[in-house]
Formats: C-alpha cells, sequence, structure tokens
C-alpha cells in the first residue's frame, strides 16, 4: 500500500546526536545539491525546522533528560542538531541559512539554561561558518545584519572558559578575529574564568591571544593599519 509506506519514506531524527550521524553521512551530497540549488538549500531548512518544531515534545524531553547529566541535556534537544546539519550547506547559500535560522533562533524557548546555553553556542558557531561565506557573496546590508547578530548574540553568552575559547579558536578559523578578540577578552574578564585559569601560563596564552586576535583585525580591516597592528603584538 503505498500511502502506508510513503509517511515512512523519510526517517525522523529525535535528537542533535542523530541529527549530527546523518548530516556527516549525507554532508557531501548537502554541498553538491545547497551549490547548485537555493531551492534545495529552503526547502530543505524548513523541512527540517518544521519537523523539529512539529515532532519535538518538551514535556517528553524534559522528562527524560531529568535521567541524564546536565551537560548531557542538550543532546536530547533536536534543535541543536538541525544547526549542525546547516553548517553542511553554510558554503554555497549562507544568506538562506542564516535567515532561517535567525527566524529559528528567536522562537526557540527552553527553561533549562543549560540546553539554552548549548543552543546558543551551536547558533554562534554557525552564524560563524556563514559569516565567512557570506562577505563575498551578499550585499552590505545582509553583511551588516549578520555583523549585528553575532555581536549581541557573543555579549550575551554565559558559557565557560572552555566553551569560550572553542568559539574563539573557530571564529580565528573562520576569520572573524574581532569575534575571537572579543571572546578571549571575555575569558579574562570573568573572574571565575581567572580562577580556572590561575595558572600563569594559561593568563599569559589567553592574553598572548586576544592581542594577537585584536592585531589580525585591525591589519585586515585596511593595509595602513599594518604598523599599528604590530604595535600590539
Amino acid at each position: 500500500d503505498e500511502d502506508d509506506t510513503s509517511s515512512e519514506s523519510i526517517p525522523i531524527c529525535y535528537n542533535a546526536i542523530e541529527f549530527e550521524q546523518l548530516a556527516m553521512v549525507l554532508r557531501p551530497a548537502l554541498i553538491a545539491l545547497s551549490r547548485g540549488s537555493r531551492g534545495f538549500t529552503k526547502s530543505l531548512c524548513d523541512f527540517l525546522f518544521q519537523t523539529v518544531n512539529m515532532d519535538n515534545d518538551t514535556d517528553s524531553v524534559s522528562s527524560s533528560s531529568s535521567k541524564d547529566e546536565s551537560s548531557n541535556k542538550a543532546l536530547l534537544y533536536p534543535e541543536i542538531g538541525v544547526l549542525k546539519f546547516c553548517s553542511a550547506m553554510a558554503h554555497y547559500q549562507p544568506s538562506i541559512i542564516v535567515t532561517k535560522i535567525q527566524n529559528h533562533y528567536s522562537s526557540f524557548e527552553t527553561n533549562d539554561a543549560t540546553v539554552k546555553e548549548a543552543f546558543k553556542c551551536e547558533y554562534i558557531a554557525l552564524l560563524l561558518t556563514c559569516r565567512q561565506h557570506i562577505r563575498s557573496s551578499s550585499t552590505q546590508e545582509e553583511t551588516s545584519s549578520v555583523d549585528s547578530t553575532l555581536f549581541d548574540v557573543v555579549e550575551s553568552v554565559n558559557h565557560n572558559s572552555w566553551k569560550r575559547y572553542k568559539l574563539a579558536r573557530h571564529a580565528c578559523i573562520t576569520g572573524s578575529f574581532d569575534i575571537a578578540s572579543l571572546l578571549y577578552q571575555q575569558i579574562l574578564a570573568s573572574s571565575s574564568s581567572i580562577n580556572e585559569s590561575s595558572d600563569e601560563k594559561h593568563y599569559l596564552w589567553i592574553s598572548s591571544l586576544c592581542k594577537t586576535t585584536n592585531a589580525e583585525q585591525i591589519a585586515t580591516s585596511e593595509i595602513r593599519n599594518i604598523p599599528q597592528a604590530i604595535s600590539l603584538l
């Protein structure tokens, strides 16, 4: 019976781990298809977010997550996995991905602070990836919108030092030295972070990274600023 089997033709994943695993398997196909079709990217994003909104039962997730460690609660939320899934298409269609995830970010709600911060962390990472490619393929208005959103979200993060460090590292890889510098400054400014990094070597390492990323941002913004950038090193 075709009607009975059609509803099962597309497997629905219910947590972040399954979405991430599926994205890894399909990544080559996602990259190739998104490169050739904006319509494919839009349709797939709509399908993913619609699936999450319809099939995610917040109460059931909360009750099941209470049995797990706090740090693993986020793995039960498919919204986080969808962001990882979208990252495969961010290279060729960054503008579409940004639009879709901004709408989804504003509608994501949870009372669990751990899950909220995990979602925000993945959101920042995906925005950084999109920002890397959006500069060369989009208008100044779109670029400014992404920049503004990134700074607003990063300013509101409540991650521990290690998560901030990983985000800063990703910001460096994607060429967002201004965001990396901001994150390193947050690590240094946080009293809890200083206690965690009481070792002088750790503090000096973060300080040097902060100065280096700041210099990189100044140097890349305009060639004539290179002497000023060098003075920071």
